[in-house]
């Protein structure tokens, strides 16, 4: 057990939070107290020297081994070919269980609206229509400009 599950605090705690877990656990662990033993009081005297010292904490960080990663489990086989993307997708997440198959869904967008239509140039068979005043008139008038 190392040091810092002795004192039921984790690696980042701070020079405060080690002093108040050894004073629990020196209560806890003192051999005048009903459960309590001689080595393990001085397992958290040990313990509690080391970390509250930074250069004694540093060099015991670099001792202590990082924890392995849990290996992935591999897919049988190769992946067969898929005429979709969704397909291969829904292949994958029912073969590998460490794949969340949401995450690698393609986003569904809105569909774009219709084009608005040009306004048409209305014209009758005498003449043309004045969008201005909104009627037809018989001959055309260019706009100004």
């Amino acid at each position: 057990m190392n040091h810092y599950e002795l004192l039921g605090i984790s690696q980042s705690a701070t020079t405060q939070e080690v002093k108040d877990a050894y004073r629990k656990a020196a209560l806890r662990y003192h051999p005048d107290r009903n459960g309590g033993s001689d080595a393990q009081f001085k397992a958290v005297a040990t313990a509690y020297e080391t970390l509250v010292d930074d250069v004694k904490r540093a060099s015991y960080n670099r001792t202590i081994p990082k924890p392995k990663p849990p290996e992935k489990p591999k897919i049988k086989g190769k992946i067969p070919k898929f005429a979709k993307y969704e397909d291969r997708l829904a292949w994958i997440a029912a073969n590998d269980p460490n794949i969340n198959a949401d995450l690698w869904k393609r986003p569904t967008y809105a569909k774009p609206k219709p084009p608005r239509p040009q306004p048409v140039k209305k014209t009758d068979a005498n003449g043309f229509y004045d969008a201005f005043s909104r009627q037809y008139t018989d001959d055309y008038v260019p706009p100004i400009r």
